[in-house]
């Protein structure tokens, strides 16, 4: 195997925080590859919930490189969903 060969990481999982992860990663120039057995968030899309929604305060709701940009970081916006 040659050094090119060779992944830095493996992330396992599409969903929230492996696409959280990823981003982490591809923003310090690690090499990795996502493993996902479906779509991105398959798991919630077809085996958990019939819409997603965040538990979490607005700042905490952000993904690496989308951060919160709202007037309210420790509200609570329960009417943005993500549905299948």
């Amino acid at each position: 195997m040659t050094e090119e060969n060779i992944l830095d990481a493996l992330v396992i999982g599409a969903g929230h925080w492996g696409l959280a992860v990823s981003q982490c990663l591809a923003t310090a120039g690690i090499g990795h590859v996502m493993l996902e057995r479906g779509r991105i968030g398959e798991s919630w899309r077809s085996q958990r919930w019939d819409g997603f929604h965040m538990n979490s305060n607005n700042r905490q709701t952000a993904m690496p490189g989308h951060p919160y940009t709202g007037d309210d970081p420790r509200g609570f916006t329960f009417g943005v969903s993500c549905h299948a």
